[in-house]
């Protein structure tokens, strides 16, 4: 398929390099060691030994958001209804005025998002 190895790992690099712009570094670093030769019981725990720290990050966030909605008072239930929040919370960015704090909350809100397109992709390339 390639004409050359120079090629193939100009090839490889350029596709680094793009994973690597476009944020997801933790998903190529798993995918780097899978083709090293790993067999593929390590590189599934691997993969899940950073499962387990994306759900934790993604409790600690959510419910840093539940907490945050229900100090502005919208109503928010900690068992259950947790992708109502987010819709809600998005609304309170959007209503806040103190720069700062918008700021915050917008870093919150695209750290659960990042953490959950994380967990979905790593969980799909686990089976």
């Amino acid at each position: 398929m390639w004409r050359n190895e120079s090629v193939k790992w100009n090839f490889i690099l350029r596709f680094f390099w793009k994973v690597w712009d476009k944020g997801i570094y933790l998903y190529s670093i798993l995918w780097s060691y899978s083709q090293l030769g790993l067999k593929k019981q390590n590189m599934n725990s691997i993969i899940f030994f950073f499962l387990i720290i994306l759900v934790v990050i993604g409790n600690v966030l959510w419910y840093t958001i539940k907490s945050i909605l229900s100090e502005n008072g919208y109503k928010v239930n900690y068992w259950y209804g947790h992708f109502k929040d987010i819709p809600n919370f998005k609304n309170l960015i959007n209503k806040t005025n103190n720069p700062s704090e918008k700021a915050k909350y917008s870093k919150i809100y695209w750290g659960l998002i990042i953490t959950l397109i994380l967990f979905i992709s790593m969980g799909i390339a686990i089976l």
